[in-house]
């Protein structure tokens, strides 16, 4: 008589329980599937919601502020900033305006020249600078003279003789990606 490694087993009790077992996994699986799934479908509506702007949840009648213009500050233009008698800086307020003309905080880069607007004098630049993302949200101030953002350019030794310029910002707003800009004169005579 032949005798068999391991002896007598139940091999129909074992087997029930690798099918529950397997039948328990799939189970598993198939709802770990459909977490997967529903999830996807949140990620996808949200990103379609960002690729729209929110327009998925904006509320009818609501009209959030947004930029809408850029102002000039009542002083702004060029100043002495050394006491010399020279004007050797301009400094501007900028005032960020929403469509309702109220001050709203923006986040972008902004772009400042100073162009000769003499009529005597050849047209051009002498002077221009840029702000990146953090370095304006710096400038950002809310005082006495109000809430806005300070701008300062440096004048070359040369603008000395000139007698107007001309002003020009320009303000990319990061949220909407809309680019703004203002330009105003000023006079360029001492006393300021």
């Amino acid at each position: 008589m032949l005798t068999a490694c391991g002896g007598p087993r139940n091999f129909l009790n074992e087997n029930d329980r690798l099918r529950r077992q397997n039948l328990e996994l799939n189970e598993q699986i198939e709802k770990l599937q459909a977490q997967i799934e529903s999830r996807i479908q949140e990620i996808d509506a949200l990103q379609a919601q960002q690729e729209q702007g929110g327009a998925a949840a904006r509320i009818d009648g609501a009209d959030p502020p947004r930029l809408s213009r850029l102002r000039f500050g009542r002083y702004s233009g060029p100043v002495d900033s050394d006491g010399d008698g020279q004007h050797d800086q301009v400094r501007i307020y900028l005032h960020t305006l929403d469509q309702h003309g109220r001050f709203v905080p923006v986040s972008g880069r902004a772009v400042v020249r100073a162009n000769i607007a003499t009529a005597n004098a050849a047209p051009g630049t002498i002077a221009s600078r840029a702000w990146e993302p953090p370095e304006f949200d710096q400038s950002y101030r809310s005082g006495i003279t109000g809430t806005h953002y300070t701008l300062e350019l440096d004048l070359p030794a040369g603008a000395a003789g000139v007698e107007r310029i001309q002003l020009y910002v320009a303000l990319h707003d990061a949220a909407t990606g809309l680019r703004h800009a203002a330009e105003k004169s000023f006079e360029m005579s001492a006393g300021r």
